[in-house]
């Protein structure tokens, strides 16, 4: 596999699954079996690989991000099942935005970690911790309006994580010519100047 393929695989899996997990959180239109079988293959368990791969290159960076949000995924998926089938109680709005404000914490600390990578990588920690902390709010305080704003901005870090895992897979592909073959990406994927 090549040095990029984890990382790829990664934010692919977390891209796909957050612009579906963001269109039905905007109510767009329903995606209940395919969203959740989605976040348990592509999004949980690919992040959970691709974690323990970065994990084996030292890169705990990229270990502690992949294996966070993979984790995080699956636990929320399965409370979505367990609800569902009536395993369990749903969890109050409160308990949600607790949770999803408690990763937008990790997200808005492992942001200070990327400002030393690629622009890419600072561009999709803020929104992603934007996206977070806008879903936690309107959990916590049920105002109208809120979870659609933060569904379209999920769509909008889905999109750049997409994006992020195609640059890496680029980059690997075209690394003799430092080229990525989409120019708005090109830009995106400049190494920071620290």
């Amino acid at each position: 596999m090549p040095a990029q393929g984890s990382v790829s695989v990664g934010f692919l899996g977390f891209g796909v699954a957050t612009v579906l997990l963001s269109i039905q959180i905007a109510n767009f239109f329903p995606l209940a079996t395919l969203l959740t079988t989605m976040s348990i293959f592509y999004a949980g368990l690919a992040q959970v690989i691709s974690g323990a791969l970065e994990w084996r290159k030292n890169n705990a960076f990229g270990a502690t991000a992949f294996l966070s949000y993979g984790f995080f995924c699956l636990a929320f998926v399965s409370v979505a099942v367990m609800t569902h089938t009536g395993m369990a109680p749903a969890p109050s709005g409160s308990a949600t935005a607790a949770c999803l404000g408690l990763l937008g914490l990790v997200s808005a600390t492992l942001f200070f970690g990327a400002l030393r990578l690629e622009k890419i990588w600072r561009l999709f920690s803020a929104l992603l911790t934007l996206s977070l902390v806008l879903l936690a709010f309107g959990h916590a305080t049920d105002i109208a309006g809120i979870k659609p704003v933060a569904g379209f901005g999920g769509v909008v870090t889905g999109t750049l994580a997409i994006c992020t895992g195609l640059v890496h897979s680029f980059k690997t592909v075209y690394s003799r010519r430092g080229l990525v073959p989409v120019p708005a990406l090109q830009e995106l994927a400049k190494s920071s100047m620290v």
